[in-house]
């Protein structure tokens, strides 16, 4: 069989679709089939060209199966405009390579909404190719809650109306939560049958947890064995709400055993670094910018607890890939998200942490107050029942094989109004 996967994201960039996306050609392949994948160069996620690569047009690279990279634009600042353009340019390079490629029996498209799954989806659809589109974040509702656009606006009846079409045009959907499946189902109006539920995934043994590195760490800042050190690891960006955590240590400053680490880079870290400049928290509040992966392990074993902020209703409409590492490092999690978030449907059904508002410093101090005073037996269960549950729930084990499965069944010969037939049950 041949199949063609479109990622807008891809090894050697570290993000977790790039990893599920590399994870699913090459399971394929594995399995004998014939796999290409356009993707563009890599870039993600500091928005520079990694070392060893020059952009063209087309470049073809060997992993076992072909990776063929299409140019795009870089997006080295995180603004509309930018992600925009660099959208845009890929969209256009892929979709083109889609239109003119040996056909394909099934195409898996995990790009950016909504040109880069649009232009693609419309290629395939020209050419009668059935499509399963992975779908990691529910636009134009993301954009509005990142106050890019307003539910109000022209524009975003006319995105929402795009990404409607672009559904419709999927033989399949893949939602990463229930609440996206609603979206789709009732917002979108597409079939029941055709959207499916499968929530990404990491790898256990990518997540090592380096607890010599991670002492080491807590001493270089002057963290003592009684202290919480709360860790925020990765973007730094405008939908994180970074600030609401820097904005609760203000409420904190009694509490000199409580310090946090904000590890990672961003649009909004010289913000952020500001902001703590301003509050005077330097001995507090500490910043950790190595982009090196080999780093993760000490970051994360560091910690007493992660801390996951969003803003607004952002996460109703994503869920945040860092959470799957949060949950495999065995450590507790401190997340500012509603309540019938994916988010905090998660944490709560693995008992491994708490769920606080977005944007609510008061409470976030709050909570963090609590975790001080909770014994220290009792934090590492909660970091054991998130680990417990990532292995069971989260892994490549769990997800990658309902994925193969879904993909072999959507390139079967059939109907093209139907995805697995109006009487199939969804697989997730």
């Amino acid at each position: 069989m041949k199949v063609l996967i479109v990622s807008a994201v891809f090894p050697p960039e570290t993000v977790v679709t790039a990893q599920t996306s590399f994870q699913i050609a090459d399971e394929l392949f594995r399995r004998g089939h014939q796999v290409t994948v356009l993707a563009p160069f890599p870039s993600r996620p500091d928005g520079e060209l990694f070392k060893g690569y020059r952009r063209s047009l087309y470049r073809t690279e060997n992993m076992g199966f072909s990776v063929i990279r299409c140019f795009s634009f870089l997006s080295r600042k995180s603004t509309m405009g930018s992600r925009l353009l660099e959208n845009i340019g890929f969209a256009i390079t892929s979709s083109v390579r889609v239109l003119f490629t040996s056909r394909p029996n099934i195409i898996y498209i995990n790009s950016w909404a909504i040109f880069g799954s649009g232009m693609a989806s419309a290629a395939a659809w020209l050419r009668g190719i059935p499509v399963a589109l992975s779908i990691q974040d529910a636009y134009p509702e993301s954009l509005s809650q990142q106050k890019r656009i307003s539910q109000q606006s022209l524009l975003f009846r006319i995105l929402r109306g795009l990404d409607s079409r672009i559904a419709h045009s999927a033989k399949a959907l893949i939602v990463i939560s229930d609440r996206f499946r609603e979206t789709y189902t009732f917002d979108r109006g597409v079939p029941a049958y055709r959207i499916h539920v499968l929530q990404n995934w990491g790898d256990a043994s990518s997540v090592n947890v380096d607890a010599r590195g991670a002492h080491a760490l807590r001493q270089k800042y002057g963290i003592t064995e009684h202290a919480i050190f709360a860790v925020h690891l990765g973007n730094i960006g405008a939908a994180t709400g970074v600030e609401t955590l820097i904005e609760a240590f203000a409420f904190l400053w009694n509490d000199e055993n409580i310090c946090m680490l904000i590890a990672g880079a961003g649009s909004r870290l010289h913000a952020c670094q500001e902001l703590v400049e301003k509050k005077g928290l330097q001995d507090r509040v500490f910043f950790y910018t190595s982009r090196s992966k080999k780093d993760t392990g000490i970051i994360l074993g560091s910690a007493d607890v992660l801390l996951l902020p969003t803003l607004g209703e952002q996460s109703l409409v994503s869920v945040p890939s860092k959470l799957i590492s949060y949950m495999l490092s065995g450590r507790p999690v401190l997340a500012m998200a509603l309540g019938n978030s994916e988010t905090a449907v998660l944490i709560t059904a693995a008992k491994a942490g708490w769920i606080i508002p977005p944007g609510d410093p008061v409470s976030a101090a709050s909570a963090l107050k609590v975790i001080a005073g909770t014994p220290r037996e009792d934090l590492r269960a909660a970091g054991a029942r998130g680990l417990d549950y990532a292995l069971c729930h989260l892994t490549r084990e769990a997800n990658l094989p309902k994925v193969i499965q879904l993909l072999l069944q959507l390139a079967k010969p059939g109907p093209r109004s139907t995805a697995l037939g109006e009487s199939a049950e969804p697989i997730g």
